[in-house]
């Protein structure tokens, strides 16, 4: 098993997303750091339930970690029933590992916009940035792999087509997570927001005599869209800015935020999915299933107004 996990993930390499691989190598070295024991590899089914199902047997591992091993036990097995190393794979037998359902919580407008000033106060192209991010639904690499020409500003569309992503210290430019690129409307605010970032990389290229990019990043480390941020820094400074103005609000939460707000306002699901980016609106039902349970309350509530007999009139007194 030692032998196949290995062959399996420098197989992967060539194959899946360098993070997803990352997230492997990870959930396997803390899940069987000591895999060549015999006693600490799972060698059947049951051996693999008991393991994700005991947290006793795995302490201080979350539910994630060990669900995420037991999916790279059974995809390593099922190519090694591919090469012939192996006659069956046990692994789909055992009952993976249940994860917490953990409701998202999205900060208020209110909290939005002091982050969005906070921010400019430090970082004014960080600051447009994070009302995109707000605006769009992006994820912090799509973010990060925005370039000019995925932007126009006469239809106000956004272009959604890469992303950087941060795997094992290294920088990758990949398609979107669910590999299909995806268009974005962009409203009045969003469109001058943009056009405040174009002014504000003119303005650094003008003061250092240089000419822009022609097809120069969104976000960059100089400000003139010479070189991609790095999303993980990214977040680390939004989470900053945030704690130095009294939010506890990180990056990601921004994406959340307009996820929710949709919801409230009675988009559809199919559409709220179609902006973040989720190939299924399954996805999105589940992910903000507290919102759309609030909503089925409200809707309870106008249908049981509706049908509640109205009352009668109180007899008027005698004394009236």
């Amino acid at each position: 098993m030692a032998q196949l996990l290995d062959a399996w993930l420098a197989d992967a390499k060539g194959r899946l997303s360098p993070v997803t691989v990352a997230g492997y190598s990870h959930s396997i070295e803390t899940y069987l750091p000591n895999r060549s024991a015999p006693s600490d590899c799972p060698g059947s089914a049951f051996e693999i339930s008991t393991s994700c199902t005991d947290p006793s047997r795995r302490p201080g591992r979350s539910p994630y970690v060990i669900r995420q091993a037991h999916a790279a036990m059974r995809a390593a097995l099922t190519q090694g029933w591919r090469w012939g190393w192996v006659s069956s794979n046990f692994a789909t037998l055992a009952r993976p590992s249940p994860i917490p359902k953990t409701p998202v919580k999205a900060p208020s407008t209110a909290q939005v916009r002091k982050l969005v000033t906070a921010a400019e106060k430090t970082d004014p192209q960080l600051a447009t940035m994070t009302l995109i991010g707000a605006l769009t639904g992006l994820r912090r690499g799509e973010l990060c792999g925005l370039r000019w020409s995925d932007v126009d500003l006469v239809d106000g569309m956004m272009h959604v087509q890469r992303a950087w992503v941060i795997a094992a210290g290294k920088a990758h430019l990949k398609t979107p997570k669910t590999g299909d690129d995806r268009r974005v409307t962009l409203d009045e605010l969003a469109l001058a927001t943009l056009s405040v970032l174009w002014e504000l990389q003119k303005a650094a290229a003008a003061e250092l005599g240089v000419e822009l990019p022609d097809d120069g990043w969104l976000l960059s480390k100089d400000g003139m869209g010479f070189d991609p941020r790095n999303p993980d820094k990214m977040g680390r400074q939004v989470a900053a800015i945030a704690k130095d103005a009294g939010l506890k609000i990180h990056l990601h939460q921004l994406r959340h935020y307009g996820a929710t707000e949709l919801e409230a306002a009675g988009v559809p699901i199919r559409t709220i999915a179609g902006r973040l980016g989720h190939a299924d609106p399954a996805l999105t039902l589940r992910v903000y299933s507290h919102q759309v349970e609030e909503r089925d309350r409200e809707a309870a509530a106008i249908l049981g107004r509706a049908l509640t007999p109205k009352k009668a009139k109180p007899p008027c007194s005698p004394n009236n």
